[in-house]
């Protein structure tokens, strides 16, 4: 009777990433302890070359909470009390009867609801003074592939996939106080991972490594520009 066999699973991943931002062309202005800021996403893709497209709403949604939760982090470190208001509770609280997924996000759009009464009143009861609009893209070209073959006895999974990825951020600061749109930080990540496989099957492939980098610097800048005016740190 001939023995059956399976090779062993053996998957190994890495990545190098780099990362800069741009600050604010101008100061923002002072953000005050009780004030408040809502940090909306307008528009991400994702792809390479000519399959770059928008991200679907699910992860758009994804995205947008944890570019809160950047700015968020980056606001406790340097304006203590100031708060950043998810976007589930501004869509709650200011659009009652939207969909969350139908709530204006555009930079044009919500600069002509600043001047509308009903709105300023709601945005006012959540103590909002800054809009955080942000746009975003990655771009991930790679080479190489994993191949999985079998028959009797087993089956394996060899390869190696290398691959570039460059996220980009940027926003436009809706100043709720002034009714005025402001140019805001841009942030970049970019780097390249490898990825190799040799066993029953691949363990998949690293995640969202430059996004996760992207989101933090641009959370930084966002942060200082608003809390203080000055450029982020290096």
């Amino acid at each position: 009777m001939r023995a059956r066999w399976t090779l062993p699973c053996l998957a190994l991943a890495a990545a190098c990433v780099s990362s800069h931002t741009q600050p604010a062309p101008a100061p923002l202005g002072g953000l005050r302890a009780n004030e408040a800021v809502t940090v909306l996403l307008h528009h991400y893709e994702e792809g390479e070359g000519e399959a770059t497209g928008a991200v679907s709403s699910a992860e758009a949604a994804e995205i947008e909470a944890r570019l809160g939760q950047c700015v968020s982090d980056a606001l406790g470190e340097c304006a203590p009390g100031a708060r950043v208001i998810a976007t589930a509770e501004f869509a709650r609280e200011v659009f009652p009867n939207v969909p969350p997924e139908r709530v204006p996000r555009s930079p044009e759009s919500l600069l002509d609801l600043a001047s509308n009464p009903e709105f300023r009143a709601r945005a006012a009861a959540l103590g909002l003074r800054y809009l955080v609009i942000a746009t975003g893209a990655t771009q991930m070209p790679h080479t190489g592939g994993i191949a999985c073959f079998g028959g009797y006895g087993g089956a394996a999974c060899l390869g190696l996939v290398i691959w570039h990825r460059d996220s980009q951020l940027a926003a436009v600061v809706l100043d709720l106080a002034s009714e005025q749109l402001l140019q805001g930080p841009e942030a970049e990540a970019s780097g390249h991972a490898w990825f190799a496989a040799l066993g029953i099957f691949p363990l998949g492939m690293p995640p969202g490594f430059t996004r996760a980098r992207a989101c933090s610097g641009f959370g930084r800048a966002v942060a200082e520009a608003l809390a203080t005016g000055a450029p982020p740190a290096p």
